[in-house]
Order: C-alpha cells, then structure tokens, then sequence
C-alpha cells in the first residue's frame, strides 16, 4: 500500500515538476537571449591559433541556442498542458469537497499545509488526515 500511495503522490506532482522545469529553461532562454544580443569583443589576452576559429559571428550559436530551447518550452508547455488535466481530472472524480480542495491546494496551486488549513479554515492536523484520507481514495 505504501507504494501506491507514493505512486500517487508522484502523479499528482507531476505538473509541478513540469512547471519548475519550464522556469528554469526559461531562464535560460533569456539568458541565450541577452548573450545573443551582445555582440562579443576581441579578446587580446589569449593567445590566437590559427585555422580553428568559426566564420560564423560569435552570438550566432547564441541565436541557434534560443531557437532550440524555445523550441523545448513550448514541447514541454503542451506536456504540462496534458499532465495538468489529466492530473485535475483525477482530482475531481473524488466525491468528498474537502479532499479534492486539499489535493487542489497542495499540488496545483503549490500552498503550503499552514496556508492550506487557513485557507479551508481548519488545523493543520485535520489537513493531513485529510491530505491521507484524500490519497487513499483517489484512482490513477
């Protein structure tokens, strides 16, 4: 049973994962971006060897770079995308309000426990045996 509980747990963090995920190629897209956008100075420091240099203009690979990862956000957006329902609509197959409120809570909009038994107006305590109960009856 402990296994299927961490089976289900994995699901339902699935979207949050994938959204992390996307946020950091993100940052490195604008990262790709801003050196694109700069075009690099000689460097005088370092001595030059002849013959193993590209033609190519050193922010075109920059260029290329962004393409690609843009390319891969926007594979990995239409994936969470998918994750996102499939993930909402187990969710909403449970009967009981208050479990799917907690699952909601916690694994699509990423609230803390405290912030999760303020929000329902409850301890924290009745959360968790909420969050358990929850697990227990949800069907992947």
């Amino acid at each position: 049973m402990n296994a299927t509980i961490n089976q289900k747990i994995e699901f339902l963090n699935r979207p949050s994962k994938l959204k992390k995920k996307i946020e950091r190629m993100e940052e490195r897209a604008a990262e790709y971006d801003r050196l694109a956008s700069s075009p690099s100075s000689p460097n005088y420091e370092t001595p030059r060897v002849d013959g193993t240099k590209s033609k190519d203009a050193p922010f075109l690979k920059w260029i290329y770079k962004l393409m690609e990862i843009q390319e891969k956000i926007e594979n990995e957006k239409r994936k969470y995308d998918e994750v996102l329902c499939e993930t909402v609509s187990a969710i909403e197959k449970i009967e009981n309000e208050d479990y799917k409120s907690v699952l909601t809570y916690r694994y699509i909009n990423n609230m803390l426990w405290e912030e999760i038994a303020d929000a329902l107006e409850t301890t924290e305590r009745t959360i968790y045996r909420w969050h358990r109960m929850a697990l227990d009856v949800l069907e992947i």
